[in-house]
């Protein structure tokens, strides 16, 4: 499935499949591509269960929203919302400290962005009462009248 992925995107990014003037930045694509796709087999390799985990905190931090939001920070360390630090702390170390040690050696900068974030949720997850965050739906709005523009 990786290769199969790596195939496709490889096809629009090849440096052999592009015009010359886009030829240096699908080098440059490609390599950063080949990176990731080594760096995704060797943690399947490694522990295909702990990486899995670690592509479900990835996921949860990349929402955005996991220090706004208790619940989503809950359900990601299987604790209920407003618990203890104690518990969230158990809770992190039951489920995801020995997994995510045994990508260590495979993927340390991606282990310890993990750890950060689970982290975050700890707080998050203890807090219990969500922060103000304003609609996705809002965000657009939000920014355009940051930048001094009426709605549209």
């Amino acid at each position: 499935s990786i290769r199969t992925r790596f195939r496709r995107r490889s096809l629009v990014v090849h440096p052999d499949k592009v015009g010359e003037a886009l030829r240096a930045r699908a080098m440059d694509a490609f390599a950063k591509l080949e990176a990731a796709a080594s760096a995704v087999e060797a943690m399947l390799q490694a522990d295909a269960a702990a990486a899995e985990l670690l592509a479900t905190v990835d996921a949860a931090h990349d929402t955005g929203r996991l220090l706004a939001d208790p619940a989503l920070a809950a359900k990601l360390l299987g604790v209920e919302e407003g618990c203890t630090a104690k518990e969230a702390k158990k809770a992190v170390e039951k489920k995801f400290h020995g997994p995510l040690s045994r990508l260590q050696a495979v993927c340390q900068k991606d282990v310890d962005r993990a750890l950060r974030t689970l982290e975050v949720a700890e707080e998050a997850a203890c807090r219990g009462a969500a922060l103000w965050a304003p609609a996705e739906a809002d965000e657009a709005v939000r920014l355009t009248r940051a930048l001094g523009c009426k709605d549209l």
